[in-house]
């Protein structure tokens, strides 16, 4: 008895293994970066499309990361520009037993750097007594396809701006303002006179309180 007791053990963890390899095999070829973080704060599962999206080289190098450091590179925004605050994350969230949708996140390297965007879905794994055990997340990464529709909007407001006025100056400033945040955090717009000198007839800044630093480097 304990022979086919052994037995049946081995072949299920045979079939374990196999069933794991499989799925690895799997998420590794998906178009969706994959990470499964546990309770604790680890990753313990990552692709490596997951392990670019967060800004990892490597896998094992986002493995060897918690998720909490992971989390601390970054500034994190919601699609409108808003901080998103840790606990609106989608993974703390299903941690905390809800399962988002799509969630749209735009993210940058905490000391400055080239601002992504990505489509995040956060999927609470429960145990038998309904515990939130794991946190598997999906990221697709949308930035270019953001920053064309982005591109492609301005060009076709703009071009609606410019014809609607003969006011260059206004017209100027409107189009800086429709460029901040859309396009930029700043725009400065200058004019050149005739006598060579440069007028500044707009100025745009995400932090309107940034605005006066633009005129102060202008005066200087």
């Amino acid at each position: 008895m304990s022979g086919l007791a052994e037995g049946g053990y081995v072949d299920g963890l045979e079939e374990l293994v196999a069933t794991r390899d499989q799925v690895e095999a799997i998420l590794r070829n998906v178009s969706e970066g994959v990470t499964v973080a546990s309770r604790d704060g680890r990753f313990v599962y990552a692709n490596e499309r997951a392990a670019r999206a967060i800004g990892f080289e490597t896998v094992d190098e986002l493995l060897a990361t918690s998720f909490e450091s992971a989390r601390e590179r970054f500034e994190v925004f919601h699609a409108d520009g808003r901080r998103m605050e840790p606990a609106e994350l989608p993974a703390r969230r299903a941690f905390s037993g809800e399962e988002t949708g799509d969630v749209l996140v735009r993210f940058r390297p905490a000391g400055g750097g080239e601002e992504r965007v990505s489509v995040v879905r956060a999927v609470p794994v429960l145990d038998a007594d309904g515990r939130v055990q794991l946190v598997v997340s999906f990221f697709r990464e949308v930035t270019e396809e953001r920053r064309r529709a982005a591109r492609e909007s301005f060009i076709a407001e703009a071009g609606n701006l410019i014809g609607s006025t003969l006011d260059y100056e206004s017209t100027l400033r409107a189009v800086a303002s429709l460029a901040v945040p859309r396009l930029a955090d700043w725009c400065l717009i200058d004019l050149v006179a005739a006598d060579g000198s440069l007028q500044r007839v707009a100025t745009e800044h995400a932090d309107p309180a940034r605005e006066a630093l633009s005129e102060e480097l202008q005066r200087r």
